[in-house]
């Protein structure tokens, strides 16, 4: 499978998450990125991308290596795939718009496909945010924060993930405006 990013974006993908590490506690900050698969589909892949862990979680450090085992389709390929079999990071790669949950583990296994891993690790709250092309605004990876507390709020995180690209490292994300 080959890779699309290149070196220049890793190093900047890298400097992002170590800004955002810095403004979090306890948790996952993972990359996925499009990969080319070997029947040249365009796939979303964490696996060999930048991380991090903060306050080296065991259980979220677990997350993350079971992570690594999976790909999620980039796009919708035919009328009988639905959103939901995306995945997280595809949805968000393919809709340009950040996703968040309280809680993973209200989802189904059908509209979270990690959920088994999920429990095993006692994920709860995360959100995942499409890191876009400033110019094009396509996207060009998705940067998943995952926690083990449950939480209703992300607007901070998705401040600090856009903060971290848009600043340090020239690159863009969504911004959400959350009426309460």
């Amino acid at each position: 499978m080959a890779s699309l990013a290149t070196n220049f974006f890793t190093e900047r993908l890298k400097e992002a998450l170590r800004l955002i590490s810095r403004s979090e506690t306890e948790a996952l900050a993972q990359v996925w990125v499009p990969i080319l698969s070997q029947d040249n589909k365009i796939i979303l892949t964490t696996q060999e991308q930048p991380y991090s862990v903060m306050h080296s979680k065991f259980d979220l450090l677990r997350y993350r290596t079971l992570s690594t085992a999976y790909v999620f389709p980039s796009e919708k390929t035919s009328d009988s795939t639905s959103a939901s079999h995306l995945g997280l990071p595809g949805r968000v790669f393919s809709s340009r718009a950040p996703e968040w949950t309280p809680n993973v583990q209200f989802y189904d296994s059908s509209e979270y496909l990690r959920i088994r891993e999920a429990a095993r690790c006692d994920v709860k709250g995360l959100v995942a945010v499409p890191v876009l092309d400033p110019s094009s605004r396509s996207c060009l990876a998705v940067i998943e924060l995952v926690t083990n507390v449950e939480k209703v709020e992300f607007g901070n995180e998705i401040g600090i993930i856009c903060s971290a690209l848009q600043v340090r490292v020239d690159l863009s994300c969504v911004l959400v405006l959350f009426v309460f």
